[in-house]
């Protein structure tokens, strides 16, 4: 039904908005969307990619932190790479980037290594398993959106982020008071 609604709804928008500021713009974010996902979902467009291409550097960089401190990683503080990017020292690249991450399990590993894994571990999951043992329906709704949302921490940093924090932690909050009550 969805995908009817969108299929009829999307070019009936382009046709009566026309060349209106507001046809140009979800023409262009039309146009957007099919380059950037639809076209460069291909293996070879995959290996061209900037912001690909950025993440896997930001991967390999992390994985030689978390090689060289395992047990307890380095502290929060700690700049896995070196400033990139061009020279104004408040680019986020020159700043932030340093010591940002897209994927947040190798982040917390090489920020906290394996014993901060663990102790983020046994926060997460504790929620998790009682809720999918529970009987109750919130509670497995629950713990599915958490899945989601921690899935999603593989290429989002969602607990390094106050809102998506605070989400995530909303959450799992949740499937742990439904599975209690």
């Amino acid at each position: 039904t969805a995908v009817c609604i969108l299929a009829v709804t999307i070019p009936g928008a382009l046709f009566l908005l026309g060349d209106s500021s507001a046809g140009l713009w979800l023409a262009n974010q039309i146009t957007g969307f099919s380059h950037r996902v639809l076209g460069r979902s291909s293996g070879a467009a995959l290996a061209q990619d900037p912001s690909t291409l950025a993440r896997f550097e930001e991967d390999r960089h992390l994985n030689e932190a978390i090689a060289q401190a395992p047990l307890f990683g380095h502290g929060l503080g700690y700049a896995y790479q070196l400033p990139f990017g061009g020279d104004d020292p408040t680019e986020f690249t020159q700043s932030l980037g340093t010591t940002y991450a897209h994927n947040f399990y190798l982040w917390w590993l090489a920020k906290s290594g394996a014993v901060g894994m663990a102790a983020f571990a046994v926060f997460a999951l504790t929620p998790l398993v009682r809720a999918l043992r529970s009987a109750s329906v919130p509670a497995k709704i629950s713990a599915a959106v958490s899945m989601g949302l921690l899935v999603m921490c593989i290429i989002d940093p969602l607990p390094e982020e106050p809102t998506n924090a605070m989400t995530l932690g909303i959450t799992l909050g949740a499937a742990m008071a439904f599975a209690l009550g």
